[in-house]
């Protein structure tokens, strides 16, 4: 995906249709917790996660432990 960025870009749309409980699909745009499912879907991991998502979904998840809570900007690699 980095090596296309150009291709793909965020889905303003399918974001802000979350609030409605809308699902707009878009060919190669994504916003973030759409992308990391999509992601765990290539992978061919089953998360049963609904088809409109949102980030806190994720925590319904088994097996995942928590590895940092905070701001972005605070983190450290």
């Amino acid at each position: 995906m980095e090596k296309e960025s150009e291709k793909y870009k965020f889905n303003i749309k399918g974001f802000l249709a979350v609030a409605f409980k809308k699902r707009i699909i878009r060919k190669n745009y994504f916003y973030c917790a759409e992308f990391v499912r999509y992601v765990l879907d290539e992978a061919y991991i089953d998360t049963e996660l609904p088809e409109i998502i949102i980030p806190t979904d994720f925590q319904r998840l088994k097996g995942l432990n928590v590895t940092y809570k905070g701001k972005l900007k605070d983190y450290v690699h």
